[in-house]
């Protein structure tokens, strides 16, 4: 496993306050290359969740917050179970509140930084 950086979840969630949601994109970016340097391989692709969320207006976004969200708490819990926290990020996410599961996923981040 590559190391990766602690990031502001606070700077992170003003930032994403004063821009719109906009930081969001550059917070996908981040995280993805982040996610994809914990697990030592390319599992993610910023740019395909880009353009599907793009095309969808949005509803593969939904999906990419469950799949993310899943994998990250059975790469971090050992465990092939995740279905549920998924689940329940991808609720969240449909319902507007995506910048929480995005916290939520930086949080995941910042705690394997420091293995």
């Amino acid at each position: 496993m590559n190391s990766i950086d602690k990031k502001n979840l606070i700077i992170d969630f003003i930032l994403i306050l004063l821009t719109g949601g906009l930081w969001n994109i550059w917070m996908q970016y981040r995280q993805i290359r982040d996610f994809n340097t914990w697990l030592g391989m390319k599992k993610y692709s910023f740019l395909f969740w880009l353009i599907l969320t793009i095309i969808t207006f949005g509803l593969y976004h939904i999906y990419h917050e469950y799949k993310l969200t899943r994998d990250m708490y059975q790469f971090i819990t050992k465990s092939p179970n995740g279905f549920e926290v998924g689940l329940i990020a991808g609720i969240i996410s449909a319902t507007g509140a995506w910048i929480f599961v995005d916290l939520y996923q930086q949080s995941i981040l910042n705690s394997v930084s420091d293995f």
